[in-house]
């Protein structure tokens, strides 16, 4: 979809994936306050509420502008403890994962620095209840250092409005208010696959029925991919990190979970170089353990991805009929369970079920 400077890696699971999201959360948005400790002419003439807001991309840019103060600047980061305080709050919708607690504690910004956003009567994370918290933290000039969205929910299986809250954030943007985006899809993440055409490009909507059915995808002609959720995985794109576990979804043994960033240059915030493995500056494939939170890793699971990943594409003709088999399957026994009547002894059971 454009993006041509994203990077990725195999994590034991969605867990370490999501506590790396926020890894890279913290120390990025700490870094505009260690620019200005260590030369104020980086960051010249901006508010701690407008370092508190700076865009990753922005920041970034001035990261690679100023290399040669780079590891001052770490120094003087979240990575040396510093400013913590001042980093803001961790927006999750009431449907997320147990794990992001744990990453709050882990990453140190602390479980009261994580809010739960209410959900709506589809378990999707209500944009208008969001958009009120935000407005009212930037009332009183608290940061936002984060918004999580999901997409496959452990319970409910429900999917955020991941465009509306990226369309929310561009109009933030505009009021000087900007945060930190991951998606966890950690379970829906390969369901993309559906949505993508032979050159893994995004079929338009109005296509779908008709691609479907070019690759079998539904036995029957109905189309189970609703706008909305059409609407959220082709905002993936605007998310900083993304969550996705190909043992999820992408039916690869366990343990295989992903995480995959925007811009690769936002490795470098989170970077480890052992001086009797690295040598820093290398670009070699080597390096992939100064780059992640587990550092050595054993291949296996990495050479299953890929083979899994080359004998069923990313795509509508691949993973896309695997996923769309899925979709189908637990839609007819969602029907079947509908208006089920089965006697218990002189009682008559029917069977009741969410819509």
């Amino acid at each position: 979809d454009g993006l041509t400077n994203g990077w990725g890696h195999i994590v034991a699971d969605g867990s370490l994936a999501n506590l790396e999201g926020l890894w890279y959360a913290r120390n990025i948005k700490s870094l505009p306050f260690a620019m200005k400790a260590v030369d104020p002419t980086i960051v010249a003439g901006k508010t701690d509420w407008e370092l508190s807001n700076m865009s990753t991309k922005e920041i970034m840019d001035l990261v690679e502008a100023n290399g040669d103060k780079i590891d001052e600047i770490k120094a003087k980061s979240a990575r040396g403890g510093k400013d913590l305080d001042k980093l803001g709050k961790w927006l999750v919708p009431q449907t997320k994962h147990y794990s992001w607690l744990k990453a709050a504690d882990i990453i140190g910004i602390g479980l009261d620095q994580v809010i739960p956003v209410p959900v709506d009567s589809n378990y999707r994370m209500d944009i208008n209840e969001l958009e009120k918290i935000i407005r009212e933290l930037a009332s009183t000039e608290t940061p936002i250092l984060g918004v999580v969205g999901v997409v496959g929910s452990t319970e409910e299986g429900a999917v955020d409005g991941i465009n509306e809250i990226a369309e929310l954030r561009n109009k933030l943007v505009k009021e000087g208010i900007y945060f930190y985006f991951h998606i966890d899809a950690a379970y829906g993440g390969y369901g993309r696959a559906i949505l993508l055409d032979e050159d893994n490009k995004l079929i338009p909507y109005k296509d779908l029925q008709s691609k479907f059915a070019e690759y079998n995808v539904f036995t029957e002609e109905e189309n189970l991919v609703s706008e909305h959720t059409y609407n959220a995985y082709a905002a993936f794109p605007e998310a900083e990190s993304v969550t996705i576990d190909p043992h999820k979804m992408g039916y690869i043994p366990y343990s295989a979970g992903g995480i995959a960033i925007q811009d690769m240059r936002m490795r470098d915030v989170i970077s480890y170089f052992a001086t009797y493995v690295f040598e820093k500056g290398a670009d070699i494939p080597a390096l992939l353990g100064a780059y992640i939170l587990e550092g050595s890793k054993a291949g296996a699971t990495a050479a299953s991805v890929w083979a899994a990943h080359k004998t069923l594409p990313l795509n509508v003709t691949g993973y896309g009929k695997l996923v769309g088999a899925s979709i189908e399957g637990a839609r007819r026994f969602y029907n079947f369970l509908s208006g089920l009547e089965f006697k218990v002894g002189d009682k008559t059971m029917k069977s009741s079920y969410l819509p």
